[in-house]
C-alpha cells in the first residue's frame, strides 16, 4: 500500500498511469491485477471511475455502468483499405454489430448479414446496401412489411412482394382481423398491371372480387345533402359513336342485363341494341299496380294496361283515345258507351274518303254498316 501518487513510465504523471490519492476529485482508487487476470479500477466507496489523457477527461464511467467519451469511438478492424470492416463488434467471428460497408456508408450487420445500411445522402436502406430512395427496403418473394398490433404476432398487417412472372409481379396488402389469423389479402396492385380488391388475379385495370354470400361489393355515395352540381358515377370513353364496345355491361351468369354500347344505344335483355333503346323480353312501365306491359308475342307487338284499368293515348298531355277495360274505345270522350264511341264538336266528327282516283265503272263502297240478327242475315 503506498500512500500518495503512483507514477509508471513517466514523471508527475505525463506520460505514464496516474494513481491519485482517494482526495483527489478523480478518484481512481485501488488498482489490482488477481490470478483472473482481471483488472479492476475503483473501489468499495466510489461513485465514478474518470480517465484522464494528461489534463483532459477523455471517459467517465459511473456506478450505473453508463460510459460518457469526450471524443470518437473507435474499434477498428477495418482492412488493408480502410474502406469497410467494423466499429464496433461483439466478437470477431459473430457478424453483428455496427460496421462500414464502404467509404461512405455505415451499417448494422446481424449474423453476418446487412440489416440496416445508411449512405452520404441520408437514404436508409434495409436488406440492401444500395438504397435508392430514402427509405428502400430489401425483399424476397413474399417478404416485405409486417405491421403488429402489440409485441407478438397475434395481431398483425403486412404488405409483401411477389416476382412470379412479368404478368404476376404484385404488392399484396394483407390483414388479420382476429388473434392469430392469418392475414387475408384485402388489395392487391401490380397483376398485368391492374388493382384487384379480393383477388390476387385481377384481370381489369380495378378488379373487385367477394366469394361471401352476404356480401355489400361496391358502394359509391356522395354524402352531402347540398350537392347542387358534379356527377356521382361518370363513365366515358373516348372512342367516339363506336359499336363494337361497351361502355357498361350489367350481367349475371345467365346473360346481360343492361348494355350501353359505344355507340349510346342501351340494351335491355339484349348486347345488340340497334335503336336508343332496345327491350328484347317483356317491358313494363307500373306506376303502383298499374302500368303498361309491351312485349312481343306470336310475331305480334302487344301493349297491355296492366290491372282493370283503361288504356289512355294522350298527345302534348291531352286524352286523344281510351280503351276501356270493357272493350270499349272512346275517341273525343273519356267514356264510350259503345264499342266505338266518337264524340267532337264544330268539326267533323267522322270523315270517310277514297283516293283512288281509277275509274268510276265500278261501284265503290265507302262505308258499310250492318249488323247481323239470329237468322244469320245482315
Amino acid at each position: 500500500q503506498v500512500a500518495g501518487q503512483v507514477y509508471i513510465d513517466g514523471s508527475n504523471g505525463v506520460n505514464g498511469l496516474s494513481l491519485l490519492r482517494p482526495t483527489d476529485s478523480a478518484v481512481m482508487g485501488a488498482i489490482s491485477a488477481p490470478d483472473s487476470a482481471t483488472l479492476k479500477i475503483g473501489g468499495s466507496n466510489q461513485t465514478k471511475v474518470d480517465i484522464y489523457a494528461h489534463t483532459t477527461k477523455v471517459l467517465e464511467l459511473n456506478s450505473s455502468g453508463n460510459a460518457t467519451f469526450a471524443g470518437n469511438v473507435t474499434a477498428a478492424q477495418y482492412n488493408a483499405s480502410n474502406t469497410s470492416g467494423y466499429l464496433l463488434r461483439e466478437d470477431t467471428g459473430s457478424g453483428y454489430g455496427l460496421f462500414k460497408s464502404s467509404t461512405t456508408n455505415i451499417g448494422i450487420a446481424s449474423n453476418g448479414n446487412v440489416a440496416l445500411d445508411i449512405d452520404s445522402s441520408g437514404n436508409v436502406g434495409i436488406g440492401t446496401t444500395a438504397p435508392e430512395k430514402k427509405l428502400s427496403i430489401g425483399s424476397s418473394q413474399g417478404n416485405g412489411i409486417q405491421f403488429n398490433y402489440d409485441n407478438t404476432n397475434n395481431y398483425r398487417h403486412q404488405i409483401l412482394n411477389y416476382w412470379n412472372s412479368a404478368a404476376d409481379t404484385r404488392m399484396d396488402f394483407n390483414i388479420a382481423r382476429t388473434s392469430g389469423q392469418t392475414p387475408e389479402t384485402i388489395m392487391s396492385v401490380g397483376y398485368g398491371s391492374n388493382v384487384g380488391i379480393g383477388t390476387t388475379t385481377p384481370t381489369f385495370k380495378l378488379h373487385v372480387n367477394s366469394t361471401d354470400a352476404s356480401d355489400n361489393v361496391a358502394y359509391i355515395h356522395h354524402n352531402n345533402a347540398a350537392q347542387s352540381s358534379g356527377d356521382v358515377l361518370k363513365v366515358r370513353s373516348d372512342a367516339g359513336d363506336n359499336g363494337g364496345s361497351a361502355l357498361l355491361n350489367v350481367q349475371n351468369n345467365s346473360g346481360t342485363a343492361l348494355y350501353v354500347r359505344g355507340n349510346r344505344n342501351v340494351g335491355i335483355g339484349t348486347t345488340n341494341p340497334n335503336a336508343k333503346l332496345e327491350v328484347v323480353g317483356t317491358g313494363q312501365f307500373l306506376t303502383g299496380a298499374s302500368g303498361v306491359q309491351l312485349y312481343g308475342t306470336g310475331g305480334s307487338g302487344n301493349i297491355n294496361s296492366l290491372g282493370a284499368n283503361d288504356l289512355v293515348v294522350m298527345v302534348d298531355g291531352d286524352e286523344k283515345m281510351r280503351v276501356r277495360d270493357s272493350g270499349n274505345v272512346g275517341i273525343g270522350t273519356d267514356s264510350p258507351s259503345e264499342k266505338l264511341t266518337v264524340e267532337g264538336s264544330g268539326v267533323t266528327a267522322i270523315s270517310i274518303y277514297s283516293t283512288d282516283t281509277g275509274s268510276q265503272s265500278t261501284p265503290k263502297t265507302f262505308l258499310n254498316l250492318y249488323g247481323e240478327n239470329t237468322a244469320g242475315g245482315k
